[in-house]
């Protein structure tokens, strides 16, 4: 997307974000500026009038590295409780047994939470930047990158499902953790919603899988009405093929149902990163 967008590389420069504490935004930033090695369409606008790019492609650090940081803070919590012991009542030795609270799932909830809230975010800036497609870019891209704009739609209805997903990604990312009921006759007065908070999270995630596809979808779709004289970057370029193999970019307007299922399955089994890891390393 940014490749496609004529965004700019120089925003992603490994020295500007060591400004920044946050390991998420700076492997985010390392990992984008060299996906963007070698590109002859960056190269192409590198002294283009334009200032600076919209937040959902100069701040894809910062909100995708938020995200990294949240997960990975999310996975330590629940990895510590794995590992503890949950068990009520505790033998502490064969003259001590004692009752705490170590079944409560406060800690898996909030962990829950901080991820849905995490994937969400990922969510909603992917959609953005499916958006700016849309609207089309200068005289290169015409808008919903379609050949033949007022006849056709182009990928209008691949963004209205993207964003009727990141919507769906809002409500359901309200954290569990702070809602309780009280049962057991007010005994149980407080509970973690732990359950409510991993199925939600689950159906965050499959969400999520839907828009990024859609997006990846899309930015190849710009990329095959204007990379015909330009040359992708070493990191992009596997992921073109990829996408050219299994979008029929060249029909026009279609079901598309087919190749976003079809884009996802690549993006949730680890075989796109495992393809483009081939070729760009990537942490």
């Amino acid at each position: 997307s940014v490749e496609n967008s004529f965004s700019s590389r120089e925003v992603f420069r490994p020295i500007l974000h060591k400004a920044k504490l946050h390991p998420g935004q700076r492997i985010s930033a390392k990992n984008i500026f060299r996906l963007l090695v070698s590109s002859e369409i960056i190269k192409s606008h590198k002294n283009c009038d334009k200032i600076q790019d919209p937040y959902s492609f100069r701040c894809i650090p910062h909100v995708h590295g938020a995200s990294r940081d949240s997960f990975y803070y999310a996975s330590k919590m629940v990895d510590s409780e794995i590992n503890s012991v949950s068990d009520n009542p505790l033998v502490i030795n064969d003259k001590t047994i004692l009752n705490s609270g170590h079944f409560h799932a406060e800690h898996v909830a909030q962990a829950m939470d901080i991820m849905a809230i995490a994937f969400s975010e990922l969510g909603s800036i992917s959609e953005r930047r499916t958006h700016y497609f849309m609207k089309g870019i200068d005289k290169s891209i015409p808008p919903f990158i379609t050949e033949n704009p007022g006849l056709e739609s182009g990928y209008m209805i691949a963004h209205v499902t993207s964003t009727a997903l990141a919507s769906e990604n809002k409500t359901l990312s309200h954290p569990a953790s702070i809602d309780s009921m009280p049962t057991s006759g007010g005994q149980e007065d407080l509970v973690s919603m732990a359950p409510w908070a991993g199925y939600k999270l689950l159906n965050i995630q499959k969400n999520l899988s839907y828009i990024l596809a859609i997006e990846m979808i899309v930015a190849g779709a710009a990329n095959n009405i204007i990379g015909a004289n330009l040359s992708p970057s070493k990191g992009t370029a596997p992921l073109l093929e990829l996408l050219r193999n299994n979008c029929k970019y060249e029909i026009g307007d279609r079901s598309l149902s087919d190749e976003i299922e079809t884009i996802r399955k690549l993006i949730i089994t680890g075989g796109l990163l495992n393809h483009i890891s081939k070729f760009i390393n990537l942490e």
